[in-house]
């Protein structure tokens, strides 16, 4: 009976916590705790105390909770918790807190879960129409695709305790100029955590200009089956003034990378010049124009087609490769996919595109968080136009618009990139009559972190839809 009720008592208390922090929160409009909560401590644990990272991490996998939820109840059956006494006791100084607690392990969970799948379940149909409608494949093609969402792996976390990946080789592509002291990119609060030392390294390199980027290949066995294939590459996210390109290393993106290795695609993770190194947006999209041109030049080293490249890039990676692909893109440039990112950074044009009093406040406070983006180009506003996607599909002719076909995956909760930024790039591209896909997800910002969720299955079919659709074009 004790035994039970301290399983009761930490289990439930457990569930309760998760259910208010987290699973609640993704049930409720652009809630910027969602954010803070479900992204800062897994990266503070990953960088500052990686020791105890696989034992806490996975508390603040926000997919976690059904997988807590039945060792709660295997618990109880095992310690004979299932009983009334435990579970609802009559009387006594803690029945209260007892009958919260199986209110929540046998009503809110269940309740909560049920409509993330049902409204994930709905997404996930029109998301593949809209993948189907835009990126057509032979029926052969199409049935070696992942679901969209499969409710089964995003309950019992099924693609959850990848290892990370390990780089085949890292090479220098570009020493490039900066206009800035290396020591104004050693700031941040990833910089200031205990024992920091790798992201101090790897800033230092930026801050004089040392370009290198990573190069993942997938096993020889695979190669061998699959033959040479498009080339992924990417581009990491950090508001174009944080942000390391490992990060692709770890179970992150929902283990895109492990998903696609297998499928016989090299990915290539590239280093951009951040802006407290004095370079703008424009910069960094030609440091991406030079890690595809080396890619083109060295693929066949690796046995893979750099001939073809898609990129996809996360938050202010995904406005990098947008840009990518609307600026001047290099003819090896077959696709892009942007995972939440930033398509409008014009003042006048946030303002303009809210809808309600909530987008106009963020609209404004957005614009403000991100004057630092062009804080040293000679001509600000000029800028922010040539950093905002939505200005060259605005101002260049259709011609030029459809060259490269493009993915806009994001979050609908998302407090940090209002997901109406994609949508309206979405309805922009498609006046010019470009190739797009708008794969609108449940979930926060960098929402693909979390395994196994809706985003996460979403990102790996609308990146496989694309490459397929690359690979038959040639």
């Amino acid at each position: 009976m004790a035994v039970a009720e301290l399983v009761h008592s930490v289990l439930g208390w457990l569930v309760v916590v998760r259910l208010l922090l987290f699973d609640a929160m993704h049930l409720l409009p652009r809630t910027v705790l969602t954010l803070w909560l479900n992204f800062l401590p897994p990266r503070f644990f990953a960088v500052a105390l990686p020791t105890f990272y696989a034992w806490v991490g996975p508390f603040f996998d926000a997919d976690l909770t059904p997988a807590l939820v039945q060792i709660a109840l295997l618990s109880l059956l095992v310690t004979g918790g299932l009983r009334r006494a435990v579970l609802w006791p009559a009387v006594g100084p803690g029945s209260r807190r007892a009958k919260l607690r199986t209110l929540s392990l046998f009503l809110g969970a269940p309740l909560i879960w049920t409509s993330r799948v049902a409204s994930s379940s709905a997404r996930g149909a029109e998301n593949r129409r809209a993948l189907d409608a835009a990126f057509p494949l032979p029926a052969e093609a199409q049935a070696h695709l992942p679901a969209v969402y499969d409710w089964y792996a995003h309950l019992t976390n099924k693609f959850g305790g990848m290892p990370e990946i390990e780089a085949n080789r890292t090479v220098v592509f570009r020493m490039a100029s900066t206009s800035r002291p290396a020591e104004e990119c050693l700031t941040g609060s990833f910089q200031s955590m205990p024992g920091d030392t790798s992201f101090k390294d790897y800033r230092k390199d930026i801050g004089v200009g040392k370009l290198s980027l990573d190069v993942f290949e997938p096993t020889p066995e695979v190669k061998a089956r699959y033959g040479p294939r498009p080339v992924l590459l990417h581009v990491h996210g950090g508001g174009w003034r944080a942000g390391v390109r490992w990060f692709i290393k770890f179970n992150y993106h929902g283990g895109i990378p492990h998903f696609l290795l297998a499928k016989g695609y090299t990915i290539v993770s590239v280093s951009y010049r951040l802006s407290c190194t004095g370079a703008t947006p424009a910069d960094m999209v030609d440091d991406v124009y030079q890690a595809i041109e080396y890619v083109s030049a060295h693929a066949n080293e690796w046995e893979a087609d750099g001939s073809r490249v898609v990129a996809f890039g996360t938050s202010a990676g995904g406005n990098i490769v947008l840009n990518a692909a609307l600026m001047n893109p290099p003819e090896s440039l077959k696709g892009v996919v942007s995972l939440y990112g930033v398509s409008e950074l014009r003042q006048d044009r946030l303002e303009a595109m809210a809808t309600s009093a909530f987008e106009r406040v963020h609209g404004y406070v957005f614009g403000l968080a991100s004057r630092y983006v062009c804080e040293h180009a000679q001509d600000k506003p000029d800028c922010f136009r040539r950093a905002s996607p939505l200005w060259y599909v605005e101002e260049k002719q259709a011609d030029a618009v459809q060259r490269v076909p493009v993915v806009l995956l994001h979050g609908r909760e998302d407090p940090l990139v209002l997901a109406s930024q994609s949508r309206a790039l979405a309805d922009a591209l498609r006046e010019k009559g470009a190739r797009v896909a708008l794969v609108d997800v449940h979930g926060s910002h960098d929402c693909d972190v979390h395994v196994s969720s809706a985003c996460s299955q979403a990102a790996m079919f609308s990146m496989e839809r694309l490459l397929l659709f690359v690979d038959h074009l040639k």
